[in-house]
Protein backbone atom coordinates (compact mmCIF):
# COMPACT_ATOMS: atom_id res chain seq x y z
CA UNK A 1 0.00 0.00 0.00
CA UNK A 2 1.12 3.27 -0.63
CA UNK A 3 1.98 5.49 2.66
CA UNK A 4 0.46 8.64 3.55
CA UNK A 5 4.05 10.14 3.25
CA UNK A 6 4.53 8.47 -0.36
CA UNK A 7 1.28 9.77 -1.64
CA UNK A 8 1.74 13.40 -0.65
CA UNK A 9 4.99 13.08 -2.22
CA UNK A 10 3.16 12.16 -5.27
CA UNK A 11 0.87 14.73 -5.26
CA UNK A 12 3.88 17.44 -5.15
CA UNK A 13 4.99 15.43 -8.49
CA UNK A 14 1.53 16.09 -10.15
CA UNK A 15 1.45 19.67 -9.09
CA UNK A 16 5.00 20.27 -10.55
CA UNK A 17 5.58 17.89 -13.37
CA UNK A 18 8.91 16.01 -12.41
CA UNK A 19 11.09 18.88 -11.05
CA UNK A 20 12.57 19.15 -14.05
CA UNK A 21 10.56 22.39 -15.13
CA UNK A 22 11.46 24.57 -12.18
CA UNK A 23 13.71 27.10 -13.66
CA UNK A 24 12.18 30.42 -14.29
CA UNK A 25 11.39 31.49 -17.62
CA UNK A 26 14.33 33.86 -17.91
CA UNK A 27 16.70 30.87 -18.09
CA UNK A 28 15.24 28.94 -21.01
CA UNK A 29 12.46 26.74 -19.03
CA UNK A 30 11.87 23.39 -20.02
CA UNK A 31 8.80 22.88 -20.92
CA UNK A 32 9.92 18.90 -21.90
CA UNK A 33 10.24 17.80 -19.05
CA UNK A 34 6.54 17.90 -17.68
CA UNK A 35 4.86 14.40 -16.86
CA UNK A 36 1.23 14.54 -17.89
CA UNK A 37 -1.16 15.25 -14.49
CA UNK A 38 -3.60 12.38 -15.78
CA UNK A 39 -0.13 9.59 -15.10
CA UNK A 40 -1.40 8.15 -11.02
CA UNK A 41 -0.03 5.70 -9.83
CA UNK A 42 -1.52 2.41 -9.64
CA UNK A 43 -2.48 0.81 -5.81
CA UNK A 44 0.82 -1.29 -6.09
CA UNK A 45 3.38 -2.96 -3.90
CA UNK A 46 6.92 -3.06 -5.12
CA UNK A 47 7.99 -6.63 -7.10
CA UNK A 48 4.03 -7.34 -8.33
CA UNK A 49 3.23 -6.82 -11.95
CA UNK A 50 3.91 -4.07 -14.29
CA UNK A 51 2.64 -0.67 -12.13
CA UNK A 52 3.39 1.37 -14.93
CA UNK A 53 0.68 3.79 -17.03
CA UNK A 54 0.72 5.81 -19.61
CA UNK A 55 -0.69 8.30 -22.28
CA UNK A 56 0.52 8.73 -25.31
CA UNK A 57 4.39 8.71 -25.18
CA UNK A 58 4.59 9.74 -21.38
CA UNK A 59 4.76 6.60 -19.40
CA UNK A 60 4.67 6.54 -14.98
CA UNK A 61 6.21 3.75 -13.06
CA UNK A 62 5.59 3.20 -9.48
CA UNK A 63 6.58 0.71 -6.46
CA UNK A 64 8.43 -2.28 -7.96
CA UNK A 65 11.70 -3.75 -7.78
CA UNK A 66 14.00 -3.11 -10.96
CA UNK A 67 16.60 -4.98 -12.90
CA UNK A 68 16.84 -4.60 -15.86
CA UNK A 69 14.00 -2.39 -16.69
CA UNK A 70 13.97 -1.30 -20.07
CA UNK A 71 13.62 -4.39 -21.05
CA UNK A 72 10.89 -5.35 -18.43
CA UNK A 73 8.80 -2.01 -19.48
CA UNK A 74 9.42 -3.41 -23.49
CA UNK A 75 8.31 -6.76 -23.08
CA UNK A 76 5.40 -6.35 -20.59
CA UNK A 77 3.64 -3.00 -20.80
CA UNK A 78 4.06 -2.76 -24.66
CA UNK A 79 5.47 0.89 -24.54
CA UNK A 80 7.65 1.85 -27.31
CA UNK A 81 8.88 5.52 -28.53
CA UNK A 82 8.83 7.07 -25.59
CA UNK A 83 9.63 10.42 -24.70
CA UNK A 84 8.89 10.66 -20.86
CA UNK A 85 9.14 8.31 -18.24
CA UNK A 86 9.13 8.35 -14.44
CA UNK A 87 9.32 6.04 -11.76
CA UNK A 88 8.17 6.83 -8.22
CA UNK A 89 8.92 4.92 -5.52
CA UNK A 90 11.36 1.69 -7.35
CA UNK A 91 14.37 0.09 -5.94
CA UNK A 92 17.14 -1.55 -7.14
CA UNK A 93 17.56 -5.60 -7.46
CA UNK A 94 21.53 -5.56 -6.99
CA UNK A 95 23.50 -5.86 -3.86
CA UNK A 96 21.30 -5.45 -0.87
CA UNK A 97 23.78 -2.99 0.55
CA UNK A 98 24.49 -0.87 -2.53
CA UNK A 99 21.47 0.34 -4.63
CA UNK A 100 22.59 1.56 -8.01
CA UNK A 101 20.69 2.98 -10.54
CA UNK A 102 22.07 2.32 -14.47
CA UNK A 103 20.48 4.13 -16.44
CA UNK A 104 21.80 2.86 -19.48
CA UNK A 105 19.34 0.49 -20.38
CA UNK A 106 16.63 2.39 -20.39
CA UNK A 107 18.51 5.35 -22.37
CA UNK A 108 19.38 2.33 -24.96
CA UNK A 109 16.30 1.40 -25.24
CA UNK A 110 14.46 4.25 -25.21
CA UNK A 111 16.23 6.72 -27.42
CA UNK A 112 13.61 9.14 -27.94
CA UNK A 113 13.73 10.02 -23.79
CA UNK A 114 13.59 13.58 -23.27
CA UNK A 115 12.46 13.49 -19.62
CA UNK A 116 13.60 10.76 -17.20
CA UNK A 117 13.09 10.99 -13.69
CA UNK A 118 13.71 8.36 -10.75
CA UNK A 119 12.23 9.90 -7.38
CA UNK A 120 11.48 8.84 -3.96
CA UNK A 121 13.41 5.41 -4.30
CA UNK A 122 16.57 4.18 -2.50
CA UNK A 123 19.95 4.57 -4.65
CA UNK A 124 22.83 6.01 -3.20
CA UNK A 125 25.24 5.21 -6.59
CA UNK A 126 24.11 6.41 -10.20
CA UNK A 127 25.84 5.40 -13.82
CA UNK A 128 25.77 5.44 -17.18
CA UNK A 129 27.26 4.13 -19.99
CA UNK A 130 29.30 7.22 -21.95
CA UNK A 131 28.85 4.97 -25.38
CA UNK A 132 25.04 5.21 -24.53
CA UNK A 133 24.65 8.45 -23.32
CA UNK A 134 26.28 9.66 -26.80
CA UNK A 135 23.08 8.51 -28.27
CA UNK A 136 20.56 10.07 -25.79
CA UNK A 137 18.32 13.19 -26.44
CA UNK A 138 17.76 13.05 -22.60
CA UNK A 139 17.26 17.06 -21.50
CA UNK A 140 15.86 16.51 -18.17
CA UNK A 141 17.00 14.28 -15.71
CA UNK A 142 15.28 14.18 -11.94
CA UNK A 143 17.03 11.79 -9.14
CA UNK A 144 15.90 13.71 -6.34
CA UNK A 145 14.57 12.00 -3.27
CA UNK A 146 17.15 9.21 -3.34
CA UNK A 147 20.08 8.38 -1.29
CA UNK A 148 22.87 9.92 -3.70
CA UNK A 149 26.39 10.79 -1.83
CA UNK A 150 28.97 10.57 -4.42
CA UNK A 151 28.63 13.92 -6.47
CA UNK A 152 31.95 12.65 -8.42
CA UNK A 153 28.92 9.90 -9.97
CA UNK A 154 26.73 12.43 -10.75
CA UNK A 155 29.28 14.24 -12.90
CA UNK A 156 29.98 11.71 -14.88
CA UNK A 157 26.37 10.91 -15.32
CA UNK A 158 26.07 14.66 -16.90
CA UNK A 159 29.26 14.75 -18.93
CA UNK A 160 28.38 11.44 -20.15
CA UNK A 161 25.07 12.80 -21.69
CA UNK A 162 25.74 15.72 -24.39
CA UNK A 163 21.81 16.55 -24.86
CA UNK A 164 21.00 17.07 -20.75
CA UNK A 165 20.34 20.15 -19.86
CA UNK A 166 19.02 20.26 -16.44
CA UNK A 167 19.70 18.05 -13.51
CA UNK A 168 17.25 17.74 -10.49
CA UNK A 169 19.65 15.97 -7.58
CA UNK A 170 17.59 17.79 -4.71
CA UNK A 171 16.98 15.72 -1.53
CA UNK A 172 20.09 13.60 -1.46
CA UNK A 173 22.95 13.22 0.97
CA UNK A 174 25.44 15.07 -1.68
CA UNK A 175 27.93 16.82 0.17
CA UNK A 176 29.69 18.38 -2.75
CA UNK A 177 28.12 20.57 -6.07
CA UNK A 178 28.99 17.85 -8.96
CA UNK A 179 32.30 19.06 -10.61
CA UNK A 180 30.26 19.69 -14.38
CA UNK A 181 32.99 20.99 -16.98
CA UNK A 182 32.46 22.65 -20.72
CA UNK A 183 28.00 22.74 -19.98
CA UNK A 184 27.19 26.33 -21.23
CA UNK A 185 24.25 27.30 -19.43
CA UNK A 186 23.38 24.01 -17.48
CA UNK A 187 20.67 24.00 -14.58
CA UNK A 188 21.10 21.83 -11.58
CA UNK A 189 18.52 21.64 -9.26
CA UNK A 190 20.50 21.00 -5.22
CA UNK A 191 18.18 22.20 -2.98
CA UNK A 192 17.60 20.22 0.49
CA UNK A 193 20.84 18.70 0.45
CA UNK A 194 21.31 18.66 3.83
CA UNK A 195 25.66 18.74 4.20
CA UNK A 196 26.11 20.37 1.37
CA UNK A 197 29.33 22.17 1.38
CA UNK A 198 29.74 25.78 -0.57
CA UNK A 199 33.40 25.05 -1.80
CA UNK A 200 33.73 24.66 -4.97
CA UNK A 201 29.94 26.03 -5.74
CA UNK A 202 31.38 29.48 -6.99
CA UNK A 203 33.57 28.34 -9.17
CA UNK A 204 30.88 26.60 -10.77
CA UNK A 205 28.57 29.43 -11.34
CA UNK A 206 31.51 31.32 -12.76
CA UNK A 207 30.99 28.56 -15.61
CA UNK A 208 27.51 29.70 -15.88
CA UNK A 209 26.37 26.89 -14.33
CA UNK A 210 22.82 27.83 -13.35
CA UNK A 211 21.31 27.17 -9.90
CA UNK A 212 17.47 26.36 -9.81
CA UNK A 213 16.31 27.85 -7.06
CA UNK A 214 19.44 29.81 -5.08
CA UNK A 215 17.43 31.86 -2.59
CA UNK A 216 15.86 28.18 -0.85
CA UNK A 217 19.39 26.03 -1.63
CA UNK A 218 21.55 26.19 1.46
CA UNK A 219 24.89 24.94 1.68
CA UNK A 220 27.39 25.00 5.20
CA UNK A 221 30.85 26.82 5.08
CA UNK A 222 33.23 27.00 7.84
CA UNK A 223 34.19 30.47 8.73
CA UNK A 224 34.91 32.76 11.94
CA UNK A 225 31.73 35.02 12.50
CA UNK A 226 33.16 38.25 12.93
CA UNK A 227 30.23 39.08 15.49
CA UNK A 228 30.77 36.35 18.16
CA UNK A 229 35.05 36.02 17.11
CA UNK A 230 34.35 32.31 17.12
CA UNK A 231 34.45 29.66 14.55
CA UNK A 232 31.81 28.15 13.84
CA UNK A 233 30.14 26.44 10.50
CA UNK A 234 27.05 28.45 8.92
CA UNK A 235 24.49 27.81 6.22
CA UNK A 236 24.38 30.64 3.47
CA UNK A 237 22.09 30.26 0.29
CA UNK A 238 23.23 30.13 -2.93
CA UNK A 239 22.28 34.29 -3.83
CA UNK A 240 24.33 35.83 -1.35
CA UNK A 241 27.19 33.31 -3.23
CA UNK A 242 26.36 34.11 -6.55
CA UNK A 243 25.97 38.41 -5.44
CA UNK A 244 29.71 37.77 -5.01
CA UNK A 245 30.10 36.91 -8.60
CA UNK A 246 29.00 40.55 -8.94
CA UNK A 247 31.31 42.65 -7.04
CA UNK A 248 33.57 43.32 -10.26
CA UNK A 249 31.11 44.56 -12.30
CA UNK A 250 29.08 46.61 -9.04
CA UNK A 251 32.18 48.11 -7.56
CA UNK A 252 32.38 51.92 -7.94
CA UNK A 253 35.15 53.12 -10.62
CA UNK A 254 38.73 53.77 -9.45
CA UNK A 255 37.87 51.76 -6.11
CA UNK A 256 38.79 47.83 -5.27
CA UNK A 257 36.04 45.82 -3.93
CA UNK A 258 36.32 42.18 -1.83
CA UNK A 259 34.79 39.37 0.63
CA UNK A 260 35.49 40.99 3.92
CA UNK A 261 33.01 38.35 6.38
CA UNK A 262 30.38 36.30 7.53
CA UNK A 263 27.55 38.31 8.54
CA UNK A 264 24.76 36.34 10.38
CA UNK A 265 21.14 37.70 11.63
CA UNK A 266 17.50 37.17 12.12
CA UNK A 267 16.14 36.27 9.53
CA UNK A 268 12.00 36.39 8.75
CA UNK A 269 9.70 36.95 11.91
CA UNK A 270 12.63 36.79 13.58
CA UNK A 271 12.82 33.36 13.95
CA UNK A 272 15.76 31.60 11.67
CA UNK A 273 19.51 32.69 11.41
CA UNK A 274 20.46 34.14 7.94
CA UNK A 275 24.22 34.23 6.37
CA UNK A 276 25.16 36.36 4.20
CA UNK A 277 28.54 37.44 2.76
CA UNK A 278 29.64 40.98 3.21
CA UNK A 279 31.11 43.06 0.67
CA UNK A 280 34.11 45.57 1.63
CA UNK A 281 34.46 48.72 -0.68
CA UNK A 282 38.35 50.75 -0.56
CA UNK A 283 38.00 53.89 -2.40
CA UNK A 284 41.01 55.43 -0.61
CA UNK A 285 43.62 57.80 -2.05
CA UNK A 286 41.48 57.74 -5.64
CA UNK A 287 40.71 61.73 -5.56
CA UNK A 288 36.87 61.53 -4.85
CA UNK A 289 35.18 64.23 -4.87
CA UNK A 290 31.80 63.02 -3.82
CA UNK A 291 30.56 59.66 -2.21
CA UNK A 292 30.63 56.90 -4.48
CA UNK A 293 27.29 56.88 -6.52
CA UNK A 294 26.16 52.72 -6.17
CA UNK A 295 27.88 50.23 -4.12
CA UNK A 296 27.78 46.22 -4.38
CA UNK A 297 24.97 44.66 -3.26
CA UNK A 298 25.50 43.63 0.61
CA UNK A 299 28.82 46.17 1.11
CA UNK A 300 28.75 46.64 4.89
CA UNK A 301 32.10 48.43 5.04
CA UNK A 302 33.53 51.56 2.91
CA UNK A 303 36.71 53.52 3.08
CA UNK A 304 36.70 56.41 1.67
CA UNK A 305 39.62 58.26 3.33
CA UNK A 306 42.45 60.47 1.73
CA UNK A 307 40.29 61.94 -0.70
CA UNK A 308 38.59 65.51 -1.57
CA UNK A 309 34.86 64.09 -0.71
CA UNK A 310 33.55 67.42 0.88
CA UNK A 311 30.10 65.99 2.10
CA UNK A 312 28.71 62.71 3.59
CA UNK A 313 25.44 63.16 1.75
CA UNK A 314 23.62 60.04 2.57
CA UNK A 315 20.21 60.97 2.10
CA UNK A 316 20.06 62.00 -1.91
CA UNK A 317 21.55 58.39 -3.00
CA UNK A 318 18.86 56.27 -4.97
CA UNK A 319 16.64 53.75 -3.66
CA UNK A 320 19.38 51.48 -5.31
CA UNK A 321 22.65 52.37 -4.42
CA UNK A 322 23.07 49.45 -1.70
CA UNK A 323 24.33 51.50 1.04
CA UNK A 324 21.13 49.86 3.13
CA UNK A 325 23.36 47.34 4.57
CA UNK A 326 26.40 50.34 5.50
CA UNK A 327 27.48 50.10 9.02
CA UNK A 328 31.30 50.66 8.56
CA UNK A 329 32.43 54.12 6.79
CA UNK A 330 36.44 55.56 6.97
CA UNK A 331 36.02 59.58 5.49
CA UNK A 332 39.33 60.20 7.35
CA UNK A 333 41.06 63.15 6.16
CA UNK A 334 38.72 64.91 3.77
CA UNK A 335 37.85 68.33 3.53
CA UNK A 336 34.17 67.33 4.74
CA UNK A 337 32.77 70.81 6.90
CA UNK A 338 29.57 69.73 8.39
CA UNK A 339 27.91 66.61 9.74
CA UNK A 340 24.22 68.01 9.40
CA UNK A 341 24.05 66.34 5.80
CA UNK A 342 23.92 62.55 7.89
CA UNK A 343 20.24 63.39 9.98
CA UNK A 344 17.92 61.33 9.41
CA UNK A 345 19.78 59.01 7.40
CA UNK A 346 19.33 55.41 7.70
CA UNK A 347 23.40 54.89 8.25
CA UNK A 348 22.93 56.53 11.48
CA UNK A 349 19.99 54.07 12.46
CA UNK A 350 22.60 50.87 12.66
CA UNK A 351 25.89 52.39 12.27
CA UNK A 352 28.77 50.82 13.95
CA UNK A 353 31.71 52.57 12.74
CA UNK A 354 32.26 55.96 11.60
CA UNK A 355 35.91 57.79 11.55
CA UNK A 356 35.91 61.11 10.44
CA UNK A 357 39.15 62.53 11.55
CA UNK A 358 41.41 65.20 9.62
CA UNK A 359 38.64 66.57 8.53
CA UNK A 360 37.23 70.11 8.77
CA UNK A 361 34.07 69.95 11.19
CA UNK A 362 33.81 72.47 13.55
CA UNK A 363 30.91 71.26 15.58
CA UNK A 364 29.48 68.45 16.50
CA UNK A 365 25.45 68.25 15.84
CA UNK A 366 23.02 67.19 18.66
CA UNK A 367 21.69 64.70 16.85
CA UNK A 368 24.35 62.57 16.72
CA UNK A 369 24.26 62.03 20.51
CA UNK A 370 20.54 60.13 19.73
CA UNK A 371 22.16 58.36 17.17
CA UNK A 372 24.67 57.15 18.78
CA UNK A 373 23.58 55.71 21.99
CA UNK A 374 19.89 54.69 19.94
CA UNK A 375 21.81 52.10 17.47
CA UNK A 376 20.15 48.40 18.24
CA UNK A 377 23.89 47.47 19.45
CA UNK A 378 24.45 50.13 20.97
CA UNK A 379 27.73 50.12 20.49
CA UNK A 380 28.05 52.87 17.62
CA UNK A 381 32.15 54.27 17.54
CA UNK A 382 33.10 57.36 16.08
CA UNK A 383 36.38 59.23 15.71
CA UNK A 384 36.77 62.93 15.53
CA UNK A 385 40.40 63.90 16.65
CA UNK A 386 42.20 66.39 14.38
CA UNK A 387 39.41 68.17 13.19
CA UNK A 388 38.92 72.20 13.05
CA UNK A 389 36.52 72.80 16.04
CA UNK A 390 36.68 76.50 16.86
CA UNK A 391 36.65 76.58 20.90
CA UNK A 392 34.26 79.11 22.63
CA UNK A 393 31.87 79.32 25.77
CA UNK A 394 29.43 77.93 23.77
CA UNK A 395 31.68 75.19 23.09
CA UNK A 396 32.69 74.66 26.83
CA UNK A 397 28.89 74.69 27.57
CA UNK A 398 27.35 72.50 25.29
CA UNK A 399 30.20 70.25 23.08
CA UNK A 400 32.28 69.76 26.45
CA UNK A 401 29.46 67.82 28.35
CA UNK A 402 28.48 66.05 24.81
CA UNK A 403 31.71 64.75 24.72
CA UNK A 404 31.71 63.45 28.10
CA UNK A 405 28.20 61.97 27.90
CA UNK A 406 29.46 59.86 24.86
CA UNK A 407 32.73 59.19 26.32
CA UNK A 408 32.42 55.73 25.60
CA UNK A 409 31.48 55.77 21.77
CA UNK A 410 34.02 58.59 20.86
CA UNK A 411 36.93 56.44 21.46
CA UNK A 412 39.30 59.48 20.68
CA UNK A 413 37.41 62.12 22.55
CA UNK A 414 40.53 63.14 24.80
CA UNK A 415 42.61 63.96 21.16
CA UNK A 416 39.53 66.09 19.99
CA UNK A 417 41.97 69.49 20.89
CA UNK A 418 40.58 73.51 19.90
CA UNK A 419 41.53 74.78 16.18
CA UNK A 420 41.86 78.20 18.28
CA UNK A 421 43.89 77.34 20.92
CA UNK A 422 45.95 74.32 22.75
CA UNK A 423 44.08 72.49 24.74
CA UNK A 424 41.62 70.08 24.56
CA UNK A 425 37.89 70.08 24.48
CA UNK A 426 37.32 68.30 27.27
CA UNK A 427 39.75 70.19 29.32
CA UNK A 428 37.40 73.56 28.60
CA UNK A 429 37.39 75.66 32.00
CA UNK A 430 33.76 77.73 32.11
CA UNK A 431 34.89 80.16 34.15
CA UNK A 432 38.00 80.65 31.79
CA UNK A 433 36.90 80.33 28.27
CA UNK A 434 33.53 82.25 29.03
CA UNK A 435 34.62 85.69 29.50
CA UNK A 436 32.39 88.89 30.72
CA UNK A 437 32.04 90.12 26.92
CA UNK A 438 30.59 87.43 26.17
CA UNK A 439 28.29 86.07 28.96
CA UNK A 440 27.31 88.93 31.10
CA UNK A 441 25.63 90.90 28.15
CA UNK A 442 22.71 89.23 28.97
CA UNK A 443 22.81 90.49 32.73
CA UNK A 444 23.10 93.94 31.24
CA UNK A 445 19.64 93.73 29.26
CA UNK A 446 18.18 92.34 32.82
CA UNK A 447 19.31 95.57 34.70
CA UNK A 448 18.05 97.59 32.66
CA UNK A 449 14.59 96.29 32.17
CA UNK A 450 14.14 96.25 36.28
CA UNK A 451 15.61 99.80 36.21
CA UNK A 452 13.15 100.94 33.88
CA UNK A 453 10.17 98.71 35.30
CA UNK A 454 11.38 100.56 38.90
CA UNK A 455 11.23 104.29 36.92
CA UNK A 456 8.06 103.61 35.98
CA UNK A 457 6.71 102.16 38.95
CA UNK A 458 8.12 105.10 40.85
CA UNK A 459 6.68 107.92 38.29
CA UNK A 460 2.58 106.28 38.62
CA UNK A 461 3.32 106.15 42.51
CA UNK A 462 4.51 109.82 42.08
CA UNK A 463 1.65 111.32 39.97
CA UNK A 464 -0.83 109.31 42.03
CA UNK A 465 0.40 110.93 45.30
CA UNK A 466 0.31 114.52 43.58
CA UNK A 467 -3.35 113.78 42.60
CA UNK A 468 -4.39 112.73 46.34
CA UNK A 469 -2.80 115.81 47.96
CA UNK A 470 -3.17 118.76 45.18
CA UNK A 471 -5.97 117.99 43.00
CA UNK A 472 -4.57 117.97 39.99
CA UNK A 473 -2.68 116.24 37.69
CA UNK A 474 0.70 115.97 36.68
CA UNK A 475 1.84 118.26 33.36
CA UNK A 476 2.01 114.69 30.95
CA UNK A 477 -1.41 113.50 32.04
CA UNK A 478 -3.18 117.08 32.04
CA UNK A 479 -2.06 117.32 28.08
CA UNK A 480 -3.34 113.94 27.11
CA UNK A 481 -7.31 113.98 25.10
CA UNK A 482 -10.02 113.47 26.75
CA UNK A 483 -11.58 109.76 26.34
CA UNK A 484 -15.40 108.89 26.43
CA UNK A 485 -15.06 106.93 29.78
CA UNK A 486 -13.53 110.40 31.61
CA UNK A 487 -17.28 111.77 31.85
CA UNK A 488 -18.49 108.11 33.29
CA UNK A 489 -15.39 108.33 36.17
CA UNK A 490 -15.86 112.37 36.83
CA UNK A 491 -19.58 111.23 37.62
Amino acid sequence: MISLKSLGLVVIFLVAGCNCNSTSSDNNELDVCEIDTELTCKNLTRGTNCGCVSKGTKAKCCHFKLNLVADYLYNNCGFNELTALYFFNCSSLSQPSISQLDLSPILKKYPNLQTLAFTNSDYNMIKVDPKVGNISNVRCLNVSYNSLDNSTDVANVINSIPSLQLIDVSNNNLSHAPNISGRSDFSLHIANNEFLNCDGIKEQMLENIKFVHPDQTLCRKFVTITQWSKEDTVSLNLSSIASTIMIHKQCPPKCSCSESRIVTEKGENNQNQVSNIAVAVNCSYRHLTKMPESLPTYTTTLDVSHNNITSLNLNGLKPDSNYDKLNYINANYNEIKTLQTLEGSEFLKAFEYLSLKGNQISKIPHFLEKAVTGTPSGKGQILLSDNKFECNCDTALHMKPMLVALEKHIVDFENIYCNNMEIKIIDLVNEKVCTINEINYIYYIIVAEVLLLLLLVGKVSYDYWVFKHVGYLPWPASKMPRLPCDCVLEN
